[in-house]
């Protein structure tokens, strides 16, 4: 563990593995097969949208998975890691209908007191972690895999929760800003797109009299 000067203080740093535990989702030795009336309900990938920051909480498949540990069910503090492929991700699903269990192409991770689970998401989806990703998964292997103890051993900043609060309102913000300006630029694409469609049928009118 090593610590040097921060915006706020003295920032320590630690191994992420002594931060969190690590567990592996649900594994299914075969298809999930769907039951109107199962119990239990599972978070597959198919369940996120394109970016990858939504879930449908009311779309997740609801199955019997026979004998389970109630251990293994996913609690509101705790954050799904996809460590399967080239395009690893974090998300802190919050309160879901219970029980719930991630597919076993995730790794279950729960926070420790230190750390907060939307913190947690932020480092691990930023720009810096990932290259580290693509560097212990295997970048253009079949199928990269990044293994629990490789994710054990990334060394994290950790400021105090109150800065672990301020970083993750101001990622909030910048994402809700740039959300903003795509719905901007989409509606003055449409409106662009409409303008030179009406000048285009009014010049095609003129030459047709």
């Amino acid at each position: 563990m090593s610590s040097g000067p921060g915006i706020y203080g003295m920032n320590r740093t630690e191994r992420l593995g002594n931060l969190i535990g690590i567990r592996t989702g649900y594994f299914s030795r075969g298809r999930i097969e769907e039951a109107a009336n199962g119990k239990y309900r599972i978070i597959q990938l198919r369940d996120f949208d394109n970016t990858r920051t939504v879930l449908d909480k009311d779309a997740l498949t609801r199955f019997d998975p026979g004998d389970m540990r109630s251990d293994q069910t996913i609690k509101p503090q705790e954050v799904l890691f996809l460590a399967k492929g080239v395009h690893n991700f974090a998300y802190h699903p919050g309160p879901l209908p219970d029980p719930t269990l991630a597919a076993s192409y995730f790794y279950v991770l729960t926070p420790s007191a230190e750390i907060s689970p939307q913190y947690l998401c932020w480092f691990l989806n930023h720009s810096h972690t990932r290259r580290i990703f693509d560097r212990i998964a295997g970048v253009g292997a079949r199928m990269p895999v990044v293994k629990k103890s490789d994710l054990a051993d990334i060394t994290i900043p950790l400021p105090p929760t109150h800065a672990q609060n301020r970083i993750v309102q101001l990622h909030s913000i910048t994402l809700q800003e740039a959300a903003l300006l795509d719905d901007l630029k989409q509606k003055r694409r449409t409106f662009i797109d409409a303008v030179t469609m009406t000048i285009a049928e009014q010049n095609e009118n003129e030459e047709t009299r």
